[in-house]
């Protein structure tokens, strides 16, 4: 098994970053008879789907996602209505759900948000009384996500200290140590404890 496949190749999935791994991976698909490889990744493998089956992974079903509502704190004190708009909005979108949690968490009340994410809505015209699909709801979440859905917002409320942890480790495709954070962030007066909680 092979997770998060995409460490291995380029930016947006084109490419391979190393040209002995695309081999290696070649080789082991090739070798492939009665055991199976199973690789999980966000991009088509360049030049080795013909030989690979692909299972799309979909949304969360509606009981994963209460139980994601009672996993996450934030997501876990929204009354029933509120429940039904992040619902209509979002579905069963797990990363942009875990965004809208991380907000609620910083202390921005639920009336913030809830405003935010109706006019979202009107800007995008979806209906929140129309019923929707599976399918159509997710469309609804990654075009909502495209927007940023509330990012700006969560970007607003950390601390100065958090932004800089934060804006280090986005330009990393690769993990990133606490170690080699403390490094990177050495020369603004960023302490280790301050790393590690951010």
């Amino acid at each position: 098994m092979f997770d998060n496949f995409k460490d291995n190749l380029t930016l947006g999935g084109s490419g391979w970053s190393d040209e002995a791994t695309e081999a290696v991976l070649q080789r082991l698909v090739d070798a492939c008879q009665v055991g199976k490889l199973l690789i999980t990744c966000r991009y088509p493998l360049p030049g080795l789907m013909r030989a690979l089956h692909q299972v799309p992974v979909g949304p969360l079903s509606p009981s994963e996602t209460r139980w994601l509502y009672l996993r996450l704190d934030g997501l876990a004190r929204l009354g029933g209505e509120d429940v039904a708009l992040v619902g209509a909005l979002i579905g069963g979108h797990r990363r942009v759900l875990e965004l809208l949690d991380a907000l609620l968490r910083r202390g921005q009340g639920v009336g913030r948000v809830r405003g935010k994410l109706h006019a979202l809505a009107e800007a995008e015209g979806i209906d929140l009384s129309e019923d929707r699909d599976t399918d159509a709801t997710v469309s609804q979440a990654v075009r909502l996500g495209a927007r940023d859905i509330v990012l700006d917002e969560l970007l607003a409320v950390l601390g100065e200290d958090e932004l800089q942890v934060l804006l280090q480790v986005a330009v990393s495709s690769l993990p990133v140590t606490t170690e080699d954070l403390t490094g990177a962030l050495a020369e603004t007066g960023i302490s280790a404890e301050a790393v590690a909680r951010g």
